[in-house]
């Protein structure tokens, strides 16, 4: 029991330094380009995001719910059919992505090549931890993507010291490309070579050992997943749409330089907190323990708000004794606050959506993802054309709100 807990606190570790070696990266970049450049540094970023999002079409939620808890070969299993629909989904969506950059954003060839490998890798590192989720084992696959990240971060840090003078947008592609590319190979050898010797033979079919899934079976199981998730995105990523559409370049700048923390804060809840605890809940959920599920989920949103309110508290103190040093990189402490009150709304909604997917209530998130955007991005866009910047700051919090109201509801009626 003691050498899990060992190994579930390296995990996290792990898991931590990777997400604050990339925030290093995302952050330093945004504060050392010139404000127009930041600007299109952060639209850069979130389309790369949703692209590796695309890619993963949320296969985790089936994954584990099938296999969370059951013996490594059982694990394994399962993730070698996910990486051969992987291999059926990239062959005509990368295409696609491609394309969309190329025509749509007007991103030239050459950043569109090299935007696609940063893509692969960012979905290799997300699926990395999520197989490490789902089995301890597979820790060195999220060993390689906590490496990738720290050299990253590393080599920017040294550029904007060394040669300050050419730290531009197309410089940053083509050192974030170059680790991307040298940190796929190593990736396959791990998943091919060092974890198949350590874990031997394939599962053994036998009661309780869920069947083989093909290309087709897998796109029927994760489609309502993908659903959600594609409205969970568009609920967190629509404000950098509308900003982009609604503000002035400076603006965009300014923006960007505040949600990029937010954003980090979001991550780390997803990591430590969310991520960390959804694989225990679907285990718990499987075997009827759904008071378990509501004290643990409880438990592990307690112990996130308290401390984002603490560290917040802290950071507002520090500015205010050193005579507001943020504000000349462009942080708002007001800003900021109205940015980590969101935070809290939405981690506090996807943790009353994971108790709905425990209960198998998957349509239910869904609408209520769905409706809590469409109200949400309305009220965005009203507040960002009607008052700016600081509408648009303030309208980071109505799609959060609703999709917590509309999920508590739910609980409430599946309660009685």
């Amino acid at each position: 029991m003691r050498s899990e807990t060992m190994r579930q606190r390296v995990i996290l570790g792990t898991k931590l330094f990777e997400t604050v070696a990339r925030g290093v990266f995302v952050l330093s970049c945004t504060y050392r380009l010139p404000l127009v450049d930041a600007g299109q540094f952060g639209l850069g970023v979130t389309l790369i995001g949703l692209a590796a999002f695309l890619l993963g079409y949320e296969r985790q939620i089936d994954v584990q719910r099938a296999v969370a808890g059951h013996e490594a070969a059982v694990i394994r299993q399962r993730l070698s059919d996910t990486l051969r629909f992987f291999a059926a989904h990239f062959t005509w969506l990368l295409p696609l992505l491609a394309l969309t950059l190329w025509q749509g954003f007007g991103w030239n060839p050459i950043q569109v090549g090299l935007a696609v490998v940063i893509i692969v890798s960012e979905h290799v590192s997300n699926q990395s931890y999520q197989a490490t989720l789902v089995s301890p084992r597979n820790y060195p696959l999220q060993a390689v993507a906590a490496l990738r990240h720290g050299v990253l971060a590393t080599g920017a840090l040294l550029l904007t010291v060394i040669d300050p003078g050419n730290f531009t947008i197309d410089r940053i592609l083509w050192w974030w490309a170059s680790v991307s590319l040298l940190s796929l190979p190593l990736a396959s050898w791990v998943w091919l070579v060092r974890l198949r010797l350590r874990e031997g033979p394939g599962a053994p079919a036998g009661h309780g050992t869920p069947p083989r899934q093909g290309i087709g079976q897998q796109y029927r199981a994760s489609r309502l997943h993908f659903m959600v998730g594609v409205v969970a995105v568009a609920a967190l990523q629509a404000d950098r749409v509308v900003v982009g559409a609604a503000l002035e370049p400076g603006d965009i700048g300014i923006y960007f330089r505040n949600v990029m923390l937010a954003g980090l804060a979001l991550q780390v809840f997803s990591i430590v907190s969310f991520g960390r605890v959804a694989p225990t809940v679907y285990a718990m959920a499987r075997n009827q323990d759904m008071d378990g599920v509501r004290r643990r989920v409880l438990r592990e949103y307690a112990g996130f708000a308290l401390a984002t309110l603490v560290l917040m508290s802290l950071a507002l103190t520090a500015n205010t004794l050193l005579g507001y040093p943020a504000s000349q990189l462009g942080v708002s402490g007001v800003f900021l606050s109205v940015l980590m009150l969101g935070v809290l709304l939405r981690a506090a909604a996807d943790y009353t959506g994971l108790l709905l997917l425990a209960g198998g209530a998957d349509r239910a998130v869904f609408r209520n993802q769905l409706m809590a955007v469409l109200v949400g991005v309305a009220l965005l866009m009203l507040l960002a054309y009607r008052f700016g910047l600081p509408g648009a700051i303030a309208g980071a919090l109505p799609t959060s709100l609703a999709y917590l109201g509309l999920n508590s509801l739910a609980l409430r009626k599946r309660a009685t």
